[in-house]
């Protein structure tokens, strides 16, 4: 589960690839793990009204809120993947139950888009919103208030609850622990405080993001934090098999710093 934002110029194409839209084919998806021939199993969560493009939808909004001229972040989209332990057959569930949580948090309103991909290697779902907010004059556009570091921070675990309650079982969305096989009660709250230290690291990034868009002394640290990021998630996955390694990251007691190399 990931979080995207958009600036009005690149809301276009990120909605035409969703869609799968002809203009999107064009473009040749050669970088993508994209089958062709399972594209029309993908299906779209909302029903647009009188056959309204995406697009349509996101303009029209737009039409009925106030917008700074300052405004960067036109609209947000989060990625959700299936948990590799989720039965298929509950797959449909589980997307819908990202789809009425996502819109109780943000507003049918303002939901643009919601498509479930089944034509690459994991099926997901792409779910877009225009973040908006509301003071005395009524409703903005405004990325920094619906999208702060505590939005980020209470997101994961509240979708993990609601998707959990709908299913009427555990989902992992949060760390998706058991993808790693069974684990002992320690092993688990080792691995458990990695992700959730990962995570707070990354939901920080993404809040500097939004505070720093465009600023030209933030991009040009952007791609060494980008890089670290890659970097802990490769270690991620290289140790995930053997949280009962010795790895002082771990150990609370050594206060070992899991990112030395940023100050967020």
């Amino acid at each position: 589960m990931n979080l995207k934002k958009f600036s009005r110029a690149s809301v276009p194409h990120i909605l035409e690839h969703c869609e799968r839209s002809e203009a999107d084919v064009v473009r040749n998806r050669s970088n993508e793990n994209i089958d062709p021939s399972l594209t029309h199993l993908n299906y779209s969560l909302i029903e647009h009204p009188q056959s309204m493009s995406s697009l349509e939808i996101f303009n029209n909004r737009l039409d009925e809120i106030n917008i700074h001229g300052n405004a960067k972040v036109f609209l947000i989209g989060w990625v959700v993947t299936a948990p590799v332990t989720l039965p298929k057959a509950e797959q449909p569930i589980f997307f819908k139950a990202c789809f009425d949580f996502l819109s109780e948090t943000y507003g049918q309103k303002n939901i643009v888009s919601a498509f479930c991909h089944r034509d690459e290697s994991q099926n997901h779902l792409h779910f877009f919103a225009i973040p908006v907010a509301r003071d005395k004059k009524g409703e903005k556009l405004c990325a920094k208030e619906v999208i702060t570091r505590k939005h980020l921070r209470e997101m994961h675990p509240k979708m993990e609850r609601f998707v959990s309650n709908a299913l009427g079982h555990h989902v992992d969305i949060l760390n998706g622990a058991t993808r790693f096989g069974n684990k002992s009660i320690s092993e688990l709250k080792k691995q458990d405080k990695y992700i959730a230290k990962a995570t707070d690291f990354y939901n920080a990034y993404l809040q500097l993001c939004i505070e720093k868009e465009f600023d030209p002394e933030f991009e040009k640290t952007k791609k060494l934090i980008e890089d670290k990021i890659i970097s802990e998630k490769e270690h991620l996955k290289s140790i995930s098999h053997t949280f009962s390694n010795s790895y002082g990251v771990y150990e609370e007691s050594k206060n070992k710093p899991l990112y030395p190399d940023f100050e967020m």
